[in-house]
């Protein structure tokens, strides 16, 4: 009887082992969905190469957001880029804003001026200019082309809450950087 039974088991765990152990269609319905929100969806940014300047600046950010550089930016205006909005972070991106060649140093690599602007972060880049200390002139011994400042505002009120971090200026005549005491 013992192996009649063992047999009889054996045939119905046989029978029915496609039922148990069914789990559904191994072919996936379609191709894997993104399931992640691009950097753009995350923290929108424009290229500041897509930014219209005006007859003294290269660029000009009006609006609040985030900008930044996507290449090495040659300044031959008066100033480089004007920021006149508050609530704008800009990202050098390691890239240079220079100046070199020219008579004097004139403008402003990045200038803050308009009307009221607040929270505004620069960093990570270099601003640099032509401008070299000279021992043996009469005068004025700072000489060369370049920028007169690197980062500066002209803003009225003075601008509030502005941080810059990471970058690197040299060859200015006045100013490296210079913020308001709000700053």
């Amino acid at each position: 009887m013992k192996a009649s039974t063992a047999l009889t088991v054996a045939a119905l765990v046989q029978l029915a082992s496609p039922l148990l152990f069914a789990q559904g269609p191994l072919a996936p319905p379609g191709p894997p969905a993104p399931n992640m929100k691009t950097l753009q969806q995350i923290e929108p940014r424009t290229d500041l190469a897509t930014v219209a300047g005006d007859a003294a600046a290269m660029h000009v950010i009006t609006a609040p957001g985030s900008y930044f550089l996507s290449g090495n930016l040659g300044v031959t205006k008066t100033n480089g880029i004007a920021i006149r909005a508050g609530g704008v972070t800009l990202d050098l991106g390691g890239f240079t804003i220079s100046r070199s060649g020219g008579g004097s140093a004139t403008g402003t690599a990045i200038v803050i001026d308009g009307t009221g602007q607040t929270n505004i972060a620069i960093g990570n880049g270099h601003i640099t200019g032509g401008v070299v200390y000279d021992a043996g002139a009469v005068g004025d011994q700072f000489t060369g082309g370049g920028f007169a400042n690197g980062i500066t505002e002209a803003a009225t009120p003075d601008p509030f809450n502005v941080r810059v971090s990471h970058v690197h200026v040299s060859g200015c005549d006045a100013d490296g950087i210079n913020l308001s005491v709000g700053s």
